[in-house]
């Protein structure tokens, strides 16, 4: 804490630009710990921000993970063992126990509880956690989660949901009042969004969270589980079996190109062949690779184009699976890009984008060469 005592007061400047958060952020989805459902309201529900999960920081207690507050405003001190995490949700301010800031999103305060970055508190402290749908048989007209923590559970993630199924039900009822009777007026169900395509791609594979995101996809049923991965010159070379684990799960595998030459789409061709014995044309970059035409190259683009909804920036700051829900389009038509970097936070959001592709009918498609090389248009929605 000496670190800490030493910068409260350059600290203090900070509180003003503290991010708020709303009410309205507070996300009714359930929280678990093992094989434990804990009580359902507004103290235990997450929060999500910007497409990045955050729990109430008391929530861990059943997985060994021990919470204390200080006099300090918005502080709060979570501790296994010799580990240790103090958060300073006014100042933005994560310290381990070695006192050494900590680069992660930083805890919020809201409601009287700090909430903190589930992924990155359940790797300090060696947990892991799942997010599981919950069944509209359960709860009827609601897209509900429950995000379990686990440090030792005996329970699979369907047999946790089977066995609380009543008492989520009931908790639900509960908190936001009885489902309509039968001759009840329910909530309109989803809109159709059938004849809007989206098309799913991942870069960056070195990012650290490529092989859990095919774990996701693998999961899928259908064609909404496959997508097309883009990788560059430096990342077949490292990562060959990665690669030929990519393909062999019958995704496509595209070139990503860094700095938009053709000598370097030849050099990463090379590698990729060599690697995983895979040819392709098809290329794809932060910028429009000019010369694609002219080489009778693919070039995927990472955007769409406005008429069609828009797209997701290649590098945006804010976490890219929150960002891609939000920006789907709706639009009669359309066809959307969602290009998506292999980060720990694209994994943590995946289900949910997922689940929300299927649950609004969207039409999924892999990025794929056609039979004639031709640079990909988007197909404008105007009349």
């Amino acid at each position: 804490m000496k670190k800490i005592a030493a910068t409260i007061i350059a600290l203090c400047l900070l509180a003003a630009l503290a991010p708020a958060v709303s009410r309205a952020a507070v996300s009714p989805h359930f929280m678990a710990v093992n094989d434990t459902l804990l009580a359902f309201g507004d103290d235990t529900m997450p929060i999500i921000i910007g497409g990045i999960i955050f729990v109430p920081h008391d929530v861990f207690a059943l997985a060994g993970v021990r919470a204390a507050t200080s006099g300090v405003p918005g502080h709060v001190r979570l501790y296994a063992g010799a580990r240790r995490l103090d958060f300073f949700a006014d100042w933005g301010v994560t310290e381990d126990q070695h006192e050494n800031t900590l680069n992660w999103p930083p805890a919020h305060r809201h409601g009287g509880k700090i909430y903190v970055p589930l992924h990155q508190v359940c790797g300090f402290f060696d947990l892991s956690y799942t997010l599981i749908e919950v069944g509209r048989d359960v709860i009827p007209n609601a897209q509900i989660w429950v995000v379990r923590i686990i440090s030792s559970a005996a329970l699979t993630n369907e047999s946790f949901v089977s066995l609380h199924r009543n008492e989520m039900a009931a908790a639900y009822e509960a908190h936001y009042g009885p489902a309509p009777s039968d001759g009840g007026e329910y909530e309109e169900p989803p809109p159709d969004y059938s004849d809007i395509t989206i098309y799913l791609g991942f870069y960056d594979i070195s990012a650290g969270a490529a092989d859990e995101i095919l774990d996701l996809l693998e999961s899928q049923e259908g064609g909404m589980g496959r997508a097309c991965f883009f990788v560059s010159a430096g990342e077949i070379a490292g990562n060959a079996g990665l690669i030929r684990k990519i393909y062999s799960s019958g995704h496509a595998v595209g070139i990503w190109l860094n700095e938009d030459t053709h000598e370097e789409y030849l050099e990463a061709s090379a590698l990729l062949f060599e690697a995983a014995k895979i040819k392709t044309v098809l290329v794809s970059s932060a910028e429009s690779f000019l010369e694609a035409a002219s080489h009778e190259l693919i070039y995927w683009p990472t955007q769409t184009c406005e008429e069609c909804g828009g797209g997701i920036d290649v590098g945006a700051e804010e976490t890219p699976g929150g960002a891609a829900i939000a920006g789907l389009p709706t639009e009669s038509g359309a066809r959307h890009n969602l290009m998506l970097p292999c980060s720990e936070s694209t994994a943590s959001t995946l289900p949910m984008l997922l689940a929300h592709l299927r649950s609004y009918g969207y039409t999924t498609e892999q990025i794929v060469e056609p039979a004639v090389p031709v640079q990909h248009e988007c197909r404008s929605t105007q009349p």
